[in-house]
């Protein structure tokens, strides 16, 4: 069973920690905590460190109550909490996805004197929520291969404290979803824990109706088109980029489906163009799993060069004609 937890954290007097040395430009992090002596549970004044590229950054201090509020830079691979007189804990940092700039974390790191074996820190996931207080939430992580149930919270939980983290969590795939209370999806996330500290944000906006939805689709998501090189079905760079905005948008809209339809231009044979239009179809189809939306959503074909969407005559419009298109409809 997994260990959740919840913290709540008060803001102390005392001097404000001293800052390092940032580049402007970096886009940091607020994550506040404190460090405690293992033995003892008293809260500890320490110096903490990032070390990000090659680069070794002073973020600053606890407080006299032993509470720090540091701005990490998102680029930080590891965190290093230091005292005299204490082993020193340097902590593996990942950033799952995105960070909001309003995100903030609050974590706690136990740490032993000097004559002592240092404490091995266990793998954390740190989570920061945005979602209106009106919308009741129901969460659930499952293992990402094998599907398997891992744990599941509510957002009133969630509202009786400002953080939430995950003790102790094995590091591999997993997928979130969140939905409402009468099961609407609302966001449908894989994320891959890594060792050490993990932080991710999720935000989640007050959803639109199905009626809403649908009317509002042909100016937010038409029909796409999505163009491949000659005999090829690797998706370009562009593309995966559109089909990271075109999942967002069905994990949100679990009402509607995709039609994905392959398609050659007429150069070779016709067996061998059926088979390449089948791949493109299913790479664009195979994407969007990845990025968590279901199963049921997704519906490939392929039809190899027929219905040409150009003239064959000249390599200008052939181009037009090595493409998957996707077609957005209510189920």
């Amino acid at each position: 069973m997994v260990s959740f937890f919840l913290l709540w954290a008060y803001c102390f007097s005392g001097s404000a920690p001293s800052s390092g040395k940032i580049d402007q430009a970096t886009h940091s992090v607020l994550v506040s905590g404190s460090c405690y002596d293992v033995a003892t549970g008293v809260d500890l004044k320490i110096r903490a460190f990032a070390l990000y590229g090659n680069r070794r950054v002073n973020l600053g201090q606890s407080n006299d109550s032993g509470i720090f509020h540091l701005q990490l830079p998102d680029s930080t691979h590891h965190l290093s909490f230091e005292l005299d007189g204490y082993q020193p804990a340097t902590i593996p940092v990942n950033f799952l996805g995105k960070v909001e700039n309003d995100a903030n974390f609050y974590v706690t790191i136990p740490i032993s004197a000097k004559d002592s074996l240092p404490v091995k820190q266990q793998n954390q996931l740190y989570w920061s929520f945005h979602s209106p207080d009106s919308l009741e939430i129901n969460y659930e992580m499952k293992h990402g291969k094998t599907q398997r149930f891992f744990t599941e919270f509510n957002s009133k939980l969630l509202k009786k404290a400002p953080y939430f983290f995950l003790r102790d969590i094995r590091q591999g795939e997993y997928v979130l979803t969140a939905s409402t209370t009468d099961g609407r999806l609302l966001l449908r996330e894989s994320l891959t824990v890594g060792p050490g500290f993990n932080f991710k944000s999720i935000r989640i906006e007050k959803p639109v109706s199905a009626n809403a939805a649908l009317s509002n689709r042909p100016e937010s998501l038409p029909t796409r088109s999505l163009y491949f090189d000659q005999s090829s079905y690797e998706l370009r760079k562009e593309t995966t980029a559109a089909l990271d905005s075109i999942s967002q948008f069905l994990a949100n809209q679990n009402h509607i489906v995709v039609d994905i339809t392959g398609y050659t231009d007429d150069v070779g044979e016709r067996k061998l163009n059926l088979t390449l239009s089948e791949f493109r179809a299913r790479a664009v189809a195979n994407y969007l799993r990845k990025k968590g939306v279901p199963a049921n959503q997704i519906r490939p074909a392929w039809k190899g060069a027929d219905s040409p969407a150009a003239s064959n005559e000249s390599e200008e419009t052939k181009v037009k004609n090595r493409r998957v298109v996707l077609q957005f409809s209510p189920q």
